[in-house]
């Protein structure tokens, strides 16, 4: 999380979409995000996001490749359109970071 938010400070990214594997809370970090699926990560807001979708994703590689998203009911394969995209960033080689265009490829 410390990674993903100095990425964010220096890209000038505010807000983000994220899907965390892991137990460190984003709150710590002062991440600001709107929730994605995710193995751990619970879904404090109401805010819900609908996939396919654009704009700045993070992503954990275990959430990205779907090894256990269908614990939670979210199916293995709910990341598979990101294929169509290269990440523009990876943090700690852990968490890829997508920029989703409005206008699909």
């Amino acid at each position: 999380m410390k990674g993903l938010k100095t990425w964010m400070d220096e890209q000038g990214v505010a807000r983000i979409k994220l899907s965390y594997f892991g137990s460190a809370d984003p709150a710590l970090y002062d991440l600001e995000y709107d929730w994605l699926p995710s193995y751990i990560l619970p879904n404090h807001g109401t805010t819900s996001v609908e996939l396919p979708t654009t704009g700045w994703l993070a992503i954990s590689v275990t959430n990205r490749v779907g090894v256990y998203m269908d614990m939670y009911g979210h199916g293995k394969g709910l990341f598979d359109w990101l294929k169509l995209y290269e990440p523009v960033a990876r943090i700690g080689h852990t968490i890829w970071i997508y920029h989703i265009p409005s206008t699909p490829p």
